[in-house]
């Protein structure tokens, strides 16, 4: 099943290939990526265009996985992709560094003004989880310490870092943001 908009797999394809590594004992790095700040392009931009980033998006993050992972799209601006057999850290950075220097920084030829950045969050089985639910949710955890990190990088779960974060409600990134926004006109 694909994908009516990215004709990249439906996510409860890339879950339940990750759900088959699983009880496979396959090792493997489960991979969300998020397009930064998107709901700025579909605000300001239009859903149409916000659609073409989608899909360019996509297809740039088809091929910087080509050939060593299996990549879906999670919703929205969200992606899900599971990389079979690379989950020592060392790899997973350096598979990381490579994949985002192809998806992060793209321009679009059919919308110069538009400059789009990612996030990744990853989490790597056995290492971080048991089970699927696990997994996702360190992979998350990695993604949203991206976004508040400031965005445009890559976090590879680790416990000793990460495990305590929290997810704030949509009300506290609202005032947060609007903090954030009123400080920088301030300066």
């Amino acid at each position: 099943r694909y994908d009516y908009l990215t004709h990249l797999y439906e996510r409860e394809i890339i879950s339940d290939y990750a759900k088959y590594l699983i009880s496979a004992n396959e090792p493997f790095t489960l991979a969300l990526i998020d397009i930064d700040n998107f709901k700025n392009v579909n605000d300001g931009y239009g859903h149409t265009v916000g659609d073409d980033v989608i899909c360019y998006v996509a297809n740039k993050i088809k091929e910087a996985f080509e050939g060593i992972g299996v990549v879906g799209r999670f919703g929205g601006d969200e992606f899900i992709i599971a990389v079979k057999g690379i989950v020592e850290y060392n790899e997973v950075w350096e598979m990381c560094r490579k994949v985002f220097k192809k998806i992060d920084g793209i321009e679009i030829p059919e919308h110069p003004s538009l400059y789009i950045t990612v996030t990744l969050g990853l989490s790597r089985f056995p290492n971080d989880g048991k089970y699927y639910d696990e997994l996702f949710s360190m992979a998350d955890k990695a993604l949203y310490r991206g976004k508040i990190k400031g965005r445009s990088c890559f976090i590879i779960y680790l416990e000793e870092k990460h495990k305590n974060i929290q997810f704030h409600s949509g009300l506290d990134t609202a005032v947060n943001s609007m903090q954030m926004h009123a400080s920088i006109f301030k300066l």
